[in-house]
């Protein structure tokens, strides 16, 4: 799942934040609540080598705070992700934790397989470094089942030395972005000026650009509510930076994350939407001194700037280890094994105490993120999402792309998977 970058490479992106001064960090400010001993099991879907090695970075600073304990984590491919830990919940083979997207939380909870973890929250001392609206994607029904962890936090890359070359304004909207990635585009020199996703991880973006474009997905009765006309202009613009201005890498359908991080560091694309888990990775090839590239918020649609924030969360699966796997879950929360992972990834920490630290409020990347972390829009919740948007929305797209359907026929489709997806009908 990971891409594979030089030890040389991956030491630099790691330093970047200044990497390596919070390993030295003691345990945890609160000693353990319980004897936490045994092993706890662990599932991820981190994609990057600078996300294991924030991940590996904290795993150090959890032995030396729990040493009777032992964590083995597992990488579960995030499109494989919800598949096997459906499988795992109904048939056995449960891990003991997890990581958690937001968007998985009602279906998750809904098979039964996460454990809530109110109380444990509501007594924890650090709750009160965490914004109560932090919580809300985790919570259902009035039952909180993750702590958070970091913030995914949306936002755009692109290359400020190309656009300065070009007297190119950084773009803020959707039509300034159109115009910026044709002028980007030089076939001569193998440039495009844009890297769409429109692989494996896609749909997400797909799904953005809709709501940009004004269109609703669920009503406040949690029905479908897409708007085909507004479906159809967002698909449209979106398919036409590839179907039309010819601003995309040819190969649009094939890209997933690793596609498309790899051709902007290498000076293949002009304009990359991501988020800032990475920050890292980028700066290891273009540097540190804002020169070559630059981050920025995602540009306003028609209707709306779609700028997601959402934190991803831990939780617990199984209950047959339940103090150490609480002690690991909310070890994710603590201020010192976040900055440990935002020093290796770029990733924005969730706890308020750690997002003061200077390493993140004076390097100027952050400037688009902590924009969005007090404007930043949060993406719709429902029974169903993840399936829609990985068997319906993605495919769909790609057949734009292809120019095997209409954007028009296109957003016909979305609007009845949708209404399959909610009814807990679609295959």
């Amino acid at each position: 799942m990971g891409f594979k970058i030089s030890r040389r490479r991956l030491i630099k992106g790691a330093g970047v934040l200044g990497a390596g001064a919070v390993l030295a960090a003691c345990a945890p400010a609160t000693a353990p609540a319980a004897k936490v001993s045994g092993k706890v099991t662990y599932w991820h879907h981190y994609t990057s080598e600078s996300e294991f090695a924030g991940l590996k970075a904290g795993e150090q600073l959890f032995a030396k705070a729990y040493p009777d304990a032992q964590v083995e984590s597992l990488n579960i491919p995030n499109a494989d992700f919800m598949a096997k830990f459906t499988l795992a919940v109904q048939g056995g083979g449960k891990p003991d934790t997890t990581m958690i997207s937001s968007d998985r939380v009602p279906d998750m909870v809904g098979m039964g397989g996460l454990v809530d973890l109110t109380d444990r929250i509501n007594k924890w001392e650090q709750k009160k470094n965490f914004p109560a609206k932090f919580y809300d994607a985790a919570t259902i029904n009035g039952k909180m089942y993750g702590v958070p962890s970091f913030m995914f936090v949306d936002w755009m890359y692109y290359r400020k030395d190309w656009f300065d070359e070009k007297g190119v304004k950084a773009p803020t909207t959707l039509d300034e972005m159109f115009d910026a990635a044709v002028k980007m585009t030089d076939p001569a020199k193998g440039r495009f000026g844009f890297g769409m996703r429109g692989g494996a991880g896609g749909q997400g973006l797909v799904v953005q650009v809709i709501r940009a474009f004004g269109s609703p997905l669920v009503d406040a009765s949690g029905k479908a509510a897409l708007d085909i006309a507004k479906t159809t202009d967002a698909l449209k613009w979106y398919s036409e930076l590839y179907t039309k201005a010819k601003a995309v890498p040819p190969s649009v359908t094939n890209d997933s994350f690793r596609q498309i991080l790899e051709a902007f560091q290498t000076g293949k694309t002009a304009m990359l939407w991501h988020h800032t888990g990475s920050l890292a990775d980028v700066q290891s090839f273009l540097g540190t001194d804002g020169a070559k590239f630059m981050s920025i918020p995602r540009p306003k649609g028609p209707a709306a700037v779609v700028n997601d924030v959402s934190p991803s969360y831990n939780g617990i699966v199984d209950k047959k280890n339940e103090e150490a796997a609480w002690a690991w879950v909310n070890f994710w929360g603590q201020k010192d094994a976040q900055i440990a992972l935002m020093e290796k990834t770029g990733y924005v920490p969730s706890n308020s105490e750690a997002a003061k630290d200077e390493r993140i409020t004076k390097n100027p990347y952050y400037t688009a993120a902590f924009s969005a972390l007090s404007t930043g829009t949060t993406a719709p919740q429902f029974a169903g999402q993840p399936g829609w948007q990985n068997s319906v929305v993605l495919p769909t797209f790609q057949r734009v792309l292809l120019g095997e359907v209409t954007p028009a026929a296109a957003a016909q489709t979305l609007a009845k998977g949708l209404e399959d997806a909610i009814a807990g009908k679609l295959k």
